[in-house]
């Protein structure tokens, strides 16, 4: 599939999208039964190919990254998403989401926890880079001061903090 990684902010819009699609992805996870002959399949090169294919675009956002897609927690899915979505369209994200699939009563909470578990994911995949190391200095230190201990001070920051 062609296409390039956007240098723009997401549009409300897009987020929204984004969302549809994630709960239609957990939606199916959901209800998806491992077959009693199950095989972890052979990524080759074949297959990938094969796999790319498939793939359309149609002005459609799609999924074409599943390096993380495992048996995990959904709202894991969501908070990995937000981190990338400015703060001020997190809800429209969210909002999609819960059109197809409903958010528990306190999933803000949950999600803050799992915000900041993907953020130390990321920050994880740098740290043996020394060229990355000083805006990694920098970005621990934003995320204990603005993110972390709001969380411990049970003071919401999704939708207020970048």
């Amino acid at each position: 599939m062609d296409g390039a990684i956007s240098d723009t902010q997401r549009t409300p819009q897009q987020a929204y999208q984004l969302g549809l699609l994630m709960a239609q992805l957990h939606q199916h996870s959901s209800r998806w039964k491992l077959p009693s002959n199950f095989e972890r399949p052979l990524y080759d090169a074949n297959h990938f190919y094969a796999s790319l294919s498939k793939l359309n675009s149609n002005e459609q956002i799609r999924p074409i990254d599943f390096a993380l897609c495992g048996f995990g927690y959904y709202l894991y899915d969501v908070a990995s998403a937000l981190q990338y979505l400015t703060s001020s369209i997190r809800f429209s994200f969210l909002e999609g989401y819960n059109t197809i699939r409903q958010l528990p009563e306190n999933y803000i909470e949950i999600v803050e926890a799992f915000f900041i578990l993907a953020v130390i994911d990321v920050f994880s995949n740098h740290v043996s880079n020394p060229k990355e190391h000083e805006w990694l200095a920098e970005s621990v230190s934003y995320v204990c001061e603005n993110h972390v201990s709001r969380f411990l001070r049970d003071e919401p920051f999704l939708f207020n903090l970048y």
